[in-house]
């Protein structure tokens, strides 16, 4: 069960954009709030984006390079404050199916 779930509308942009924002998003709101010393699990449903993070991909779209420099930075900081972060995929039909859960939980 997710701790904070932070959403906003970006406008209009490609997936993989929406997928990296999203990302650096969560990423700030970490950083804003001086989390310290933990274990900082990401799941993302975009295997793009996770083997991109991993280091397995490279970033190859002009537009997804900027994204990708942001994230460096906002992870920087993070790590500065002692957190050890993990990027994981998780199958979108996966995902679907824990929302549905959540709802009926009245998350």
């Amino acid at each position: 069960r997710p701790t904070w779930r932070i959403s906003k509308w970006e406008g209009a942009g490609t997936n993989n954009e929406a997928e990296w924002t999203a990302l650096i998003m969560a990423m700030k709101f970490l950083y804003e709030k001086r989390i310290v010393d933990q274990q900082i699990y990401f799941y993302l449903d975009s295997q793009l984006v996770i083997n991109q993070v991993n280091k397995k991909w490279k970033v190859k779209h002009d537009n997804c390079q900027k994204l990708y420099s942001e994230f460096i930075d906002i992870f920087q900081k993070i790590k500065l404050l002692n957190n050890e972060m993990n990027f994981n995929w998780v199958p979108r039909q996966l995902i679907q199916l824990a929302d549905k859960e959540a709802q009926k939980g009245g998350i």
